[in-house]
Order: structure tokens, then sequence, then C-alpha cells
């Protein structure tokens, strides 16, 4: 199921991988100015991703977590079983969310080139919440309407807290398959979370 947009959420990924975490007065630079740094972060590793693919996946990571609201996205996939999660639960799933989303999307990344990037609209719906919609154009003429949902923090950085491409909600798309193998599993929470990453492997 979500095949068809695993390069572009690769790409939200991306734009948030390159450390820029300084604020940002405006969301919409701050985009911009994530998805240029990022596309050199990509060229640079690109050509020994396939004998070594820990170096950029670990690179991700270690930059993502500065940048975007892992544990509101992680609460926002786990939907109404949050509240039935330990604390050991929770950061569990925050840790299993983050890996599996960097190796997925990771793969995609380097196999996709960028020809032009545009912001088509910002909305900031207050000095702390905004969405900002953007058009990416690929090196294959394929393009993709991103809309990515953004909070500041109390350092004045913004993050990224979820996105909908062409039409599809990610967070959502998640949460529905969290939903979905709660149910399968019997509402066996701790067991949905040690098979997250198959869950979601499945549907690359």
């Amino acid at each position: 199921m979500l095949r068809r947009f695993v390069v572009i959420f690769t790409f939200f990924t991306a734009l948030i991988a390159a450390g820029f975490v300084q604020a940002q007065d405006e969301p919409d630079s701050f985009l911009i100015t994530i998805s240029d740094q990022v596309l050199d972060v990509v060229k640079e590793n690109r050509s020994g991703y396939k004998e070594n693919p820990e170096v950029l996946q670990k690179a991700l990571l270690d930059t993502l977590e500065p940048a975007v609201d892992f544990d509101a996205f992680s609460r926002g996939v786990m939907g109404s079983y949050y509240k039935d999660a330990n604390p050991a639960q929770r950061n569990k799933f925050v840790s299993a969310f983050k890996a599996t989303l960097v190796e997925l999307y990771t793969q995609g990344l380097v196999s996709t080139e960028v020809d032009d990037i545009k912001i088509e609209d910002t909305n900031k719906r207050s000095d702390t919440s905004a969405s900002v919609t953007m058009r990416i154009t690929s090196k294959d003429q394929n393009s993709y309407k991103i809309q990515y949902s953004l909070r500041r923090n109390d350092d004045a950085s913004w993050k990224i807290r979820n996105l909908i491409v062409d039409g599809v909600n990610v967070g959502l798309t998640y949460r529905n398959q969290f939903k979905s193998a709660m149910e399968t599993e019997d509402g066996n929470l701790e067991r949905v979370i040690e098979i997250w990453p198959q869950i979601i492997g499945n549907d690359k």
C-alpha cells in the first residue's frame, strides 16, 4: 500500500536529515534550506551505499532526531492504544518507528534524483503552527505534491509532525496499519511493537 509514495516519504525523511536544526522564522525557508543540504548529503553517500548502507542510515538517524517530533508522530500512529502502553513500550515503539523509517526510505533516497523543488503554498496558522505545500519533480518528470504539517518547538525551531502525499495522509495510513495489526494479534501490544518492522517492511 505504501509503495506508491515510498520515494516521496523518503524525501520527507531526507528533507529533515541534513542536520539543519537552527531556528527559522519561516517554515517554507526551513524546508527549502534543508532540501538543498540533503541533496548534497545524498550525493556524497550514494556511491558507497551498496557496500555499506549503515553509513547513510546512521547519518540520517543521528540528524533526524533533533528535527522531527518522533514522539508526537509515534503517538499519533499508536492512536488510542498509546494510553494502554507503559513508558517502556512507548519508548520501544519510538525506537522501532525511527529505525524502520530510516532503513526503508534510505533505499529510496539513493535511487531518486530530484530535478526541481517548489513551494506552492504556505499557511502559517500561528506563530507555532504551519503547513507548507511543496511540489517535487524527479529527473524522470514524475511530479508529487506534499503537504507538511509543522510545529515550532520551545527553542523556536520548526519540527515536522506529519505529511500528506498526493492526498495520502502518511500518519493516518500508519495508524490504520497499527490498528489492523492490533486486531490481528488479539490486542497484544508488545507483540505489535516487536513486529512493527515486518509490518512496514511488507508494504514496501
